[in-house]
């Protein structure tokens, strides 16, 4: 997961970053528990997003989402 997070970071192209950050976020929503330590980490909670990866805002959202999903069940 941590490569594969790495990897999608370093895409350029806004496009294929979203088709990539599609099927990835699929991949951690289908095994949350197993990925939540490294999601969390990519977070990056307590930095500026401007101290951030260009993933980090688009990994904070998703965090929240499943989060919140997990607080209203």
């Amino acid at each position: 997961m941590e490569m594969m997070l790495q990897a999608l970071d370093e895409i350029e192209n806004q496009e294929e970053f979203h088709k990539n950050w599609s099927i990835l976020k699929s991949i951690i929503n289908q095994d949350f528990s197993i990925h939540e330590y490294t999601i969390y980490y990519w977070c990056f909670w307590g930095y500026q997003e401007s101290d951030c990866w260009e993933i980090t805002l688009y990994i904070r959202q998703l965090w929240k989402e499943i989060k919140n999903k997990c607080t209203t069940m």
